[in-house]
């Protein structure tokens, strides 16, 4: 967010100013911002193109023009310029010192070189028409104020400019902004590319009694259903470069109302000179005044609205007022927004909670490709059949939402269940407990909103044939062991091979993806079949043997070893046969190949598996064996090889020993007996908990095979460039019959784009709620204003000046504030704590953009905290806790 002060406007003139004349200010140079269509990003840039959209809304705008694009290149064109910065950007991209310190000197060049005279001749001209007032001056690049990136305060902005010379100068000041080491250092972190093309707003320039930040969505937690708005007396400079912590009013956007207030101790404010900005004290007596009345507050929410209706997405906007009205002098997309679950809920459905398959059921926070996902909406799918869901019903399963290319189950039914949620938290307490706790927390919040909608009833099916089956496979689970691990083994094996056969003899494109839709319901009854002997029996097993080895033996941690190297663990074997090939790899001094015999029978195992092996749009093993070779080439050269493999041959055998080590302890035969019962079960039974998993990577390597036999007539149809296309496309669009490779294209383009994500929420709501991390506040910590989301525990580390080397990549910035020259050391940070400012300031967006945590407003934060000390940075409660 740039800094609101900077870019304070100030009032029109009465009624509408005449237009610049063509011969006085040419369109190629110069144009009026209501003049501005909405389709000139690229002439424009992006802050110009918002508050053109303000205007065409009928929104308070004050009235400037903008010395357009095209002006700029003139400019670079005539001092030939464009190799200089292209071999600068070029340079600073890749991290090179001297393209940064060539882009200082390119800089001061600019601002010392005489403006081209017909752009000097119609800058002027349009400022006469203006009617020559104090103006704003403000940078609005194309790459700026976008829904990627803000480039929040980078850029160069010169207030109080009232003649001809002091405006033509500070349009060079902008101009030459675009090559500083902040900017460039952005650039860089957002991965963006290609040339530098800046257009400059002059608007007049408001006398402000106060100014702030409005969010039509709170960026703090994601809902879509509060505005925050922030304030201070005088300009916003204060505010966003946290000098001043600024009163703050949360309020509903359905109803106006305000929810929350913080009025703070205002110390100072901040004022236009000309030429600057001057900091002044604030008179006691209105230091802790709310610098907005409750009316305020709801007229500026009424303006974010329609901002926000005007532009079609949340938008960060800046205010200002003067003593009759309220000004919107910046509107941005907010760019740090995760996304809502799509498709949304229908009318009436009231709150909705989803819950990430990809973080807590699978364990990453990566995106999956398209087909990937719709492989996932096919499984889904497949379940409701197995149910007896109408085989005509929507093929998108309810419970199936995307949101960033990753998949959130619909989860209010089960939070719709009081009764049931210490079930289910338990359930997810094994895979991801802090989600368990937000849906705890979210079910006691939200009874009301929870409870007062219908709940699904479930299927009939369900109590009538699959519990009364699914709890005597149990059973037989728990009486005979052994045989039921042969058992799922072989009905696995023998249900691929079937699957295999048939995937053999199709043709065509639809064939194929109808056999892949019954293929995963094939699936789903396998799992199904599975679970009560892998999961359910050992699980529950477990937890009894474990309650009464505690009453027995006493509390000890020796139950852990229990579940070290269980029997039948497809994970731990495929470690043992990685370092057995390893082993055969020294003993004959060979480099690995895919053909090698020893390579060959690990891949012939294990070569359908992969990173990120549930998204059907990674390659497999089988087909880029360069990770299994890597791991061999490391392995082999390991000089504890030997040992490694000798102890992993033995890891059962050890742990069986230490379990009846354990089992001895136990006073009493009758309890022994007992005991031992259930200790040689889990045993037995806790390593096939992998099995369904390893079994439906082999389900999705043999439906990657048959996709790409569908891209490879797709290509032949003219319709993909590439086989592997397919894999960015999905069952509707290939069903669709048009022309893919554009939609492909730009498939791909999205899912690298969001490669970059690396912190997800576990869970959503259908307001845009996200929850990162527990909602659990630490009593023993700092607590401030939080200010992005997420967790992290790094070194502590106190700067005074953002000087090079001053943090290393990881640590938590620690400062008393910080404006947009610190952004070098924000973007090497894990974390950000500020004693002052507050969510709306530069360093919170730059945070929030990045993906780290940022809390701010904790006083004297650089004093109570120690230099180099590990702390926990909770962005998403506001806390700070030395560990």
């Amino acid at each position: 967010m740039a800094a609101v002060a900077r870019d304070a406007g100030g009032p029109p003139p009465s009624g509408r100013h005449s237009a610049c004349t063509e011969g006085s200010a040419p369109g190629a140079w110069v144009r009026r911002l209501d003049e501005l269509t909405g389709d000139e990003l690229s002439a424009a840039g992006g802050k110009a193109d918002g508050l053109a959209g303000l205007i065409r809304a009928g929104l308070s705008v004050p009235a400037g023009f903008v010395v357009l694009t095209g002006a700029y290149r003139r400019f670079v064109d005539t001092y030939r310029l464009q190799d200089h910065i292209r071999r600068i950007l070029d340079e600073a991209a890749s991290g090179d010192a001297d393209g940064t310190e060539a882009a200082v000197a390119l800089a001061d060049r600019m601002r010392q070189l005489a403006m081209p005279d017909e752009i000097a001749e119609a800058v002027v001209a349009a400022y006469a028409e203006l009617g020559r007032p104090t103006v704003a001056v403000r940078s609005s690049s194309v790459q700026e104020d976008l829904d990627r990136a803000s480039f929040a305060g980078q850029y160069e902005t010169v207030l109080g400019v009232c003649d001809d010379d002091a405006l033509l100068a500070a349009v060079l000041r902008c101009w030459a902004s675009a090559f500083g080491t902040r900017v460039l250092a952005y650039r860089a972190a957002q991965g963006l590319a290609g040339d530098v093309d800046h257009a400059v707003i002059v608007q007049h320039q408001v006398d402000a009694s106060r100014a702030g930040v409005l969010f039509t969505a709170d960026p703090t937690t994601g809902r879509r259903d509060r505005i925050r708005i922030s304030g201070a007396w005088g300009l916003g400079q204060a505010v966003v470069d946290g000098t001043v912590t600024p009163d703050e009013w949360v309020v509903d956007a359905g109803s106006l109302h305000i929810v929350t207030r913080a009025i703070s101790d205002k110390a100072v404010r901040s004022h236009a000179t000309e030429g600057g900005v001057t900091t002044v004290p604030v008179p006691p007596t209105e230091r802790r005044q709310p610098s907005l009345a409750d009316a305020e507050v709801a007229a500026l929410a009424r303006l974010g609205l329609q901002a926000q209706q005007a532009r079609g997405t949340p938008q960060d906007l800046e205010w200002v007022a003067d003593r009759d009205r309220l000004w919107l002098v910046q509107s941005r997309p907010m760019t740090a927004l995760f996304p809502l679950p799509e498709p949304g809920p229908a009318p009436g459905q009231g709150l909705r909670v989803y819950l990430s398959i990809n973080r807590v059921s699978q364990g990453f926070v990566e995106p999956m490709t398209p087909m990937g996902n719709e492989l996932w909406r096919v499984m889904l799918a497949g379940v409701g059949r197995m149910l007896h869901r109408p085989r005509n019903a929507d093929p998108y399963p309810s419970v199936y939402h995307l949101a960033a290319h990753r998949i959130y189950a619909d989860a209010t039914g089960m939070l719709q269940r009081p009764r049931l949620m210490p079930l289910f938290e338990e359930a997810f307490a094994a895979k991801d407990a802090v989600a368990a706790r937000i849906l705890t927390h979210l079910t006691e919040r939200e009874r009301f909103a929870l409870r007062s909608q219908p709940r699904r009833r479930w299927p009939w099916r369900l109590y009538v044939r699959v519990l009364p089956t699914f709890v005597a496979r149990t059973l037989v689970a728990l009486v005979q062991p052994d045989a039921a691990s042969r058992r799922i083994i072989r009905i696995a094996d023998r249900e691929i091979e079937r699957q295999r056969a048939e995937a053999a003899r199709l043709t065509g494109v639809e064939p194929r993806l109808a056999w892949i839709e019954d293929a995963a319901e094939a699936m789903e009854r396998l799992v199904f079949r599975q679970a009560p002997y892998v999961v359910v029996a050992p699980m529950r097993l477990a937890e009894r043997v474990e309650r009464k080895l505690a009453r027995t033996v006493g509390p000890t941690d020796a139950f852990a070893a229990v579940h070290h190297s269980p029997h039948g663990n497809p994970g731990t074997e495929m470690g043992r046969d990685l370092l057995a090939a390893a082993q055969v790899i020294r003993d004959e001094a060979v480099t690995p190949t895919a053909d090698h015999p020893a390579v060959a029978t690990f891949l012939a195992r294990y070569g359908h598996r992969t990173v990120r092996e549930v998204d059907v749009g990674q390659p497999r093993w089988r087909e880029d064996p360069t990770t299994v070779l890597d791991w061999i080439v490391e392995a082999a050269g390991d000089p504890d090889l030997d040992r490694r493999l000798a102890h992993e041959r033995d890891a059962v055998v050890i742990a069986d020993r230490h379990a009846a080590d354990i089992l001895a302890r136990v006073p009493g035969r009758t309890r022994q007996a007992v005991i031992g019962w259930g200790l040689w079960r889990t045993r037995r039974l806790a390593g096939l908990k992998e099995r369904p998993k390893y079994d439906v990577s082999r389900f999705i390597e043999l439906w990657r095979e048959v996709l790409l036999a569908v891209g490879q007539q797709l290509v032949a149809d003219g319709r993909l460039r590439h086989a592997a296309d397919v894999m960015f496309v999905t069952f509707a669009d290939v069903r669709g019959g048009s022309d893919l490779r554009a939609a492909a294209a730009d498939n791909r383009r999205a899912y690298r784009a969001e490669l970059a994500r690396t912190s997800i929420p576990r869970i959503l709501t259908s307001t845009g709620e996200a929850f990162y991390a527990a909602p659990d506040v630490d009593e023993d910590g700092l607590v401030g204003v939080p200010a992005s989301p997420g967790v992290v525990e790094a070194p502590a580390r106190i700067v005074a000046q953002p000087t090079a080397g001053a943090i290393e990549s990881g640590e938590v910035l620690v400062s008393r504030s910080t404006d947009p020259t610190w952004t070098p050391l924000i973007l090497r940070a894990g974390a950000v704590v500020m004693e002052t400012g507050g969510p709306l300031q530069h360093a919170a967006i730059v945070a929030r953009e990045q993906g780290i945590p940022a809390v701010t407003g904790i006083d004297r934060a650089t004093e109570l905290l120690d230099d180099g000390v590990t702390i926990r940075v909770d962005g998403t409660a506001g806390t700070v806790t030395p560990l």
